[in-house]
């Protein structure tokens, strides 16, 4: 069953960001739809930096262009790649930079810098690696930015660069977008950003380092977040993410990313989205693992959802005038639910009225745990006492039985 920990396409919450649409070239079709058939390839240094073994490595990127294209003002994807921050290629992306690229965007595939010493196998080298790793992205979006700012040769909007990856590239990715001098971070991972050039890190030169790394949107696919509380209500990136359930290198909810640091997974970053008013989709693939949901022809119809929704999703984050409808969301029927009384003392119900599909009922608290969760058949009215959850602010999620009934998400309150 599909869980969407989200009203899948929040849209008016984009009134929060000043960007101006019209210079991209909202159609409806294009950002949705493959318009070009060709591309180019281009491979640039973007930067450079030392590398764990004390040497100065030079970072290279692939850029996608679409042939034929001669609008000037064009979103830019920067994707990073997999394999634990251990291992990896630029070109292991090159399938979504394709993917990206007909339909309208500049697409881009990184390098960046790789290595977990044996002495450091623990949170603190994987915390090193993640912030290099950072370091190395933030430079990628300045390289984007200062090229729109002078020589303009790749013809990018520098408000819509988005940032993505898979597993330790979409870690990269979150970590790139969420995490800021705002947020609440321990003594020792401070430390070791500072050791890396601050939160900006030291990747680029000065005139790379004179631009901004911000982001207009991060792609998330199976991976996460250290703490889910560094996205938080200041945040203006939306978020879209592809994560297994069952998925035991980076956990879906919380647990330890390849046994070495804890992180918070899609599923608790989209409940926290929720919580923060951020826009955000999420398709969470039930009993799906780490790789097998992106290369198993058995989950290639959750796979072919995602890219779909996705895609409809930023470009109605981009286009807020040129909205694309989710033909498979309108296929969905739509379950009423009353929850009555809403705050509540005691006991509060949930009146779905007719219904005809059983259901589960999750709730999370405001941190994103679950505190308690409930299987009901096809009962039109659930009872829900305080004594089984406690007090305080919760969100509910309601899941159908019938794949055609869309979920559910509300706001519930015990005092």
């Amino acid at each position: 069953m599909e869980k969407i920990y989200s009203f899948v396409f929040l849209l008016f919450f984009i009134t929060q960001i000043s960007f101006a649409q019209s210079e991209l070239a909202c159609d409806g079709e294009r950002y949705v739809e493959d318009v070009f058939s060709d591309f180019t390839v281009s491979t640039v240094t973007y930067g450079s930096n030392t590398n764990i073994f004390g040497f100065n490595q030079n970072l290279k990127m692939d850029i996608y262009e679409p042939v034929g294209d001669s609008h000037e003002q064009r979103p830019v994807i920067i994707f990073a790649f997999g394999g634990s921050f251990l291992f990896g290629f630029r070109e292991d992306m090159a399938e979504y930079c394709e993917q990206f690229v007909k339909k309208g965007y500049v697409a881009a595939t990184i390098d960046y810098r790789l290595g977990i010493p044996v002495f450091e196998f623990n949170e603190t080298g994987a915390t090193k690696a993640v912030m290099r790793a950072v370091a190395d992205m933030k430079a990628a979006v300045r390289f984007f930015r200062q090229d729109a700012a002078t020589d303009n040769v790749y013809k990018i909007h520098s408000d819509y660069i988005l940032v993505g990856g898979y597993s330790a590239g979409a870690i990269t990715a979150t970590h790139a977008a969420y995490l800021d001098e705002n947020d609440d971070v321990s003594a020792a991972t401070l430390d070791i950003i500072n050791a890396n050039g601050g939160f900006e890190g030291d990747t680029g030169d000065a005139e790379n380092q004179s631009y901004s790394s911000d982001v207009f949107a991060v792609y998330n696919l199976s991976g996460g977040l250290r703490e889910k509380e560094w996205l938080d209500i200041d945040e203006t990136e939306p978020l879209v993410s592809y994560h297994g359930e069952s998925d035991s290198t980076v956990p879906f909810m919380n647990g330890l990313a390849n046994n070495l640091a804890e992180i918070d997974g899609s599923g608790l970053l989209h409940i926290q989205a929720e919580i923060a008013g951020l826009p955000n989709y999420l398709k969470s693939v039930e009993d799906g693992g780490h790789l097998d949901i992106h290369s198993d022809l058995f989950y290639a119809s959750d796979l072919a959802e995602f890219e779909s929704n996705s895609h409809m999703f930023l470009q109605n984050q981009m286009c807020p005038d040129f909205q694309i409808t989710n033909t498979i969301e309108i296929a969905r029927t739509h379950q009423d639910l009353d929850i009555y009384p809403n705050p509540s003392n005691d006991l509060m119900r949930f009146d779905f009225g007719k219904i005809d599909s059983d259901y589960s009922i999750q709730v999370f608290d405001q941190l994103g745990r679950m505190v308690s969760h409930f299987e009901v058949n096809n009962e039109s009215i659930f009872s829900l006492e305080k004594s089984k959850i406690g007090g305080g602010m919760f969100f509910v999620n309601v899941l159908f039985e019938d794949e055609m009934i869309a979920p559910l998400t509300r706001k519930i309150v015990f005092n």
